[in-house]
């Protein structure tokens, strides 16, 4: 059985907006590349704020050019 799950999201390098999106990243506590462990045994309120965070950095990973 397995214990959870880890899941890479990352801004790509080539992004027309990389350094933005970066700049955006690292101003709410995060790096290009972050794992997000998700562990079988994590509580309601825990996997709550996990998925919450996996949420924020995913809409900055995928901005566009009107959002930026």
């Amino acid at each position: 059985m397995r214990e959870g799950y880890s899941i890479l999201l990352e801004l790509s390098d080539v992004d027309p907006f990389f350094d933005k999106k970066k700049r955006l990243l690292n101003d709410m506590g995060f790096d290009v590349k972050e794992i997000v462990h998700i562990k079988s045994s994590l509580d309601r309120d825990s996997l709550s704020t996990t998925l919450n965070q996996m949420l924020q950095i995913a809409r900055i990973i995928h901005l566009d050019e009107v959002s930026c």
